[in-house]
Order: structure tokens, then sequence, then C-alpha cells
């Protein structure tokens, strides 16, 4: 089922236009899969993770930074950022998460709007950004349209724990890093419910296209 939480303005637009979408979700909530699907449907996608995840290379320019925060035990042989035992340590942080993402968030969103411009020149209309932390940053105001991955939270904290194989307290303290699923629907233009199926939710992604693209 597509949850419409507000009557996004989308709809009465020349979709001529460039429409800039801003996708998110929770924790194991399935945005990876809406995001794969997507693309497969021809829709153009940014994924801020795997840029994030680059930015975590040897010769990035977030590991200087990293490194004089964390100190050089974060950092592999190789000269990357070891991404499991950064997420132990910034998980069980609060205020050392928020340096995290001081640094990176910056230098995520400079890429980001290389790659849209990219997108942009090659002709898209249409392109999304899969952003984790849409909310918590509370970029919803750089958007045409915010649309929102849910299920249910035992559903995520199900999901999350088998994928990542986490302890309860390590489940618990990823979950607690994010604003709770159920408050981010009210914030949310759009809600594509991923409790189901995932032929469910591919149904529920062409529905959200459908309504996307009316005008």
């Amino acid at each position: 089922m597509l949850l419409k939480n507000k009557l996004c303005y989308i709809q009465y637009m020349d979709f001529n236009r460039k429409l800039w979408v801003g996708l998110t979700g929770g924790i194991a909530t399935g945005k990876s899969s809406v995001s794969k699907y997507l693309i497969e449907k021809g829709v153009a996608v940014i994924d801020a993770d795997a840029i994030s995840h680059s930015l975590l290379k040897s010769g990035s320019p977030a590991i200087p930074q990293i490194k004089s925060i964390f100190g050089p035990n974060i950092l592999t042989n190789e000269g990357a950022v070891d991404r499991p035992k950064l997420g132990d340590i910034v998980f069980s942080s609060p205020q050392l998460l928020k340096k995290l993402g001081q640094i990176m968030h910056p230098l995520v969103r400079n890429k980001t709007e290389d790659e849209k411009q990219k997108l942009t020149d090659q002709g898209h209309s249409l392109i999304i950004n899969d952003i984790p932390l849409l909310f918590e940053n509370n970029l919803q105001s750089d958007y045409d349209c915010t649309v929102l991955v849910y299920c249910d939270q035992k559903t995520q904290k199900m999901r999350l724990k088998n994928r990542n194989h986490l302890t309860d307290i390590e489940v618990k303290n990823r979950i607690a890093s994010q604003v709770s699923i159920d408050s981010k629907v009210s914030l949310a233009d759009y809600v594509i419910d991923n409790s189901g199926t995932l032929k469910e939710l591919h149904k529920n992604i062409d529905n959200f296209l459908n309504q996307l693209l009316l005008r």
C-alpha cells in the first residue's frame, strides 16, 4: 500500500521540469531494495551511502580528518577507514557520531551535487537521491518531494539483527541513532510500505511512480 500523507505539488507541475526527489527510510527498512527496483525501471538514482563509503577509502579527503578524531587505529593497513570498527564506536557515542557527520556531510553533499549535475546534463527529468539521514539533517526543503520507505519497528529490528548479525544492544543503538521510523511518517510526502514481500514492495513502488508522474 502506498500511503500519501501530504499532497505533493509535483502532481501539478509540468513534468518537463527537473524533479529532485529525496528517498529515505530507517536502517534496515529496505531503502536499498527500493533504489534497486527504481534503477531497474530506468529511474536515475544517486546513492548517498555509496558516496559515503567511497569517502572512507584510502586517499579520500575525509581520511585525515577522521584519523585526527578517532586515531590511527581506525585505519586499515591499506589506509582506508575500518568501517566495522568505526561503526562500533560512533553508534555507541552520539557525540562522536555527530563529529563524524560534521566531516562527512559536506563532502557527501558536494559529490551528490556533482552527480546530480551529470544526470541533469544527460537529460534525466526525474532524479532521486537515496539519502539515509534526510530528516535527521532537516534537508527536506532541498527537495521537490520526499519519500519514506517504511516498515514497522518489530520488522525493522528483526531485519537489522539478521542482516548485520548484531546483538540486541547493537540493534538498539543503531536504531536509536536515527529519528524513529514512525516519527518520519508525518514528515514525508509519500510513504512506501515495505512490511511485506518483495512482490508487494514492487507493486507499491509502481503505485508511487504512477502517482508521482500524474499531472
